[in-house]
């Protein structure tokens, strides 16, 4: 409502009248509410909540998948680790 009102007083300021006022009013407030909009953020700061899960996306999937084996003695290369054990699954 207020920058309603200061665009129409904006507007007979500058000497528009009638159906010129409805003209110049309507740039003049998408003008005045981008500015109160983008300079408002200034004055009233953001509330920032941090969201916490209930359950972390890592025990989550732990969960659902089971439990994990990692064998580090594996030096192949995933390539020549998966021809390997194709052909040893042929045999």
């Amino acid at each position: 409502m207020g920058s309603l009102a200061l665009s129409v007083g904006a507007s007979l300021v500058l000497g528009f009248g009638g159906l010129h006022l409805l003209y110049a009013v309507l740039p003049l407030l998408v003008v005045v509410n981008y500015f109160a909009i983008h300079l408002l953020k200034y004055v009233v700061p953001p509330k920032i909540e941090i969201a916490v899960p209930l359950m972390p996306l890592r025990e989550l999937v732990r969960e659902m998948m089971g439990p994990t084996e990692l064998n580090l003695r594996d030096k192949k290369r995933p390539l020549a680790r998966d021809r390997d054990a194709k052909e040893n699954s042929d045999s």
